[in-house]
This record gives C-alpha cells, structure tokens and sequence, in this order.
C-alpha cells in the first residue's frame, strides 16, 4: 500500500550544511529570529478586525463571506510558511 502521508523531506528539502559556509549556529539563530518574526505576523494579522458590520456591502450580498474566504486562505499560508521553517529548523538541529 502507498504512503500518501507529507513528509518534511520531500515537502521541504533541506540541503546538507556545508562545513566551511555559514556555521549552524547562526543559521538556527536566523531559523529561529524568523519563526519568531512568522508568530509575531501572524497574531497581527490574527488582530486585524474582520466583522460584518464594520463594510458597507454594496453589490454584492456575499462581499463579506468572500472576503472572510480570502482572509482564511491568506492565513493558510502563514501556515505552509511556519511548516517550512520548521522542518529546516528540525534538519538544522539534526545536522
């Protein structure tokens, strides 16, 4: 039976750390400052208020559901990004 499960390493390949490039620390502390930076975006964009009642809906009785659509898929993204850094923090920390 096939695997259809994702898996990090075809998901979000990670190349071998070269031993005479930038050393693995500092690329876990910029893995790191940038997952930090992905949470501190992501409850912004959390925080940003999307209610009803604040837009007019003018010629569209749906204006609203698909704008609140669009915002869904927008944060799905901020998702496949922190699953991105995460497995390339998890390789850099198996290197």
């Amino acid at each position: 039976m096939k695997n259809t499960a994702r898996n990090e390493t075809t998901d979000y390949p990670q190349p071998q750390i070269h031993l005479n490039g930038t050393g693995r620390e500092t690329l876990l502390a910029e893995t790191e400052a940038a997952r930090d930076s992905l949470m501190v975006a992501v409850k912004l964009f959390e925080d940003m208020t999307c209610h009803g009642r604040d837009f007019y809906i003018l010629d569209d009785s749906l204006a609203y559901e698909k704008a609140a659509a669009k915002r869904h898929e927008m944060g799905l993204h901020f998702v496949a990004l922190a699953k991105y850094i995460d497995a390339r923090f998890t390789h850099l920390l198996d290197q």
